[in-house]
């Protein structure tokens, strides 16, 4: 069973890790809790609203659990076929207040709503953590989305208000800015 664990750690400055436990190189992360998804944080005990940067945000992702504690995006199942542009196969969780968007058909996402999509090869092999992060009055012009993209060993290639990012997903600027369920998913 894979589990990808966030970690955030100074060495002179915040590095960021990216480890993956497995007992296989292929196999699946746990199944997520499509039941139950976590309340917002202000609503629980959950931490509160991670910061625009990517040790904020990948430090809150680990501490909520999003694979264990998060819904998959409705009607998609885990290592999906794409025809996107990060990855051949994706698995996609959404926090609450993405979920509460997409099934209540709201149009767009509210501020707060987090898209965290794992990125594989066809072979299922692990390539990309991507996420979108929206955060109210932090880039209008491109409907506040914060974007990261990290490496299977860490790295972070993306961050932020990323311009080729943004020029893809600005091409669903109709669907505030979002690729996965069709370019009407968020809407009637």
């Amino acid at each position: 069973m894979r589990k990808f664990l966030l970690r955030t750690g100074v060495c002179g400055a915040m590095v960021l890790v990216l480890a993956t436990m497995a007992c296989g190189s292929n196999s699946a992360p746990p199944s997520p809790t499509t039941e139950s998804a976590p309340l917002p944080p202000e609503a629980s005990n959950s931490p509160s609203w991670p910061t625009t940067s990517a040790v904020s945000l990948l430090a809150y992702l680990e501490e909520v659990d999003y694979q264990s504690s998060w819904p998959l995006w409705p009607g998609f199942s885990e290592k999906y076929v794409s025809d996107g542009g990060h990855s051949k196969v994706l698995t996609t969780y959404v926090n609450q207040p993405a979920f509460a968007a997409i099934t209540g058909k709201e149009g767009a996402m509210p501020p707060n709503a987090i898209v965290v999509k794992e990125n594989y090869t066809i072979e299922e092999e692990f390539q990309a953590l991507t996420v979108m992060y929206k955060v109210e009055d932090y880039d209008p012009e491109n409907n506040d989305w914060f974007y990261l993209k990290v490496l299977p060993d860490g790295t972070v290639s993306h961050e932020g208000r990323d311009e080729g990012c943004q020029a893809c997903h600005r091409v669903r600027a109709s669907n505030d800015f979002i690729w996965t369920g069709g370019p009407t998913s968020l809407s009637e």
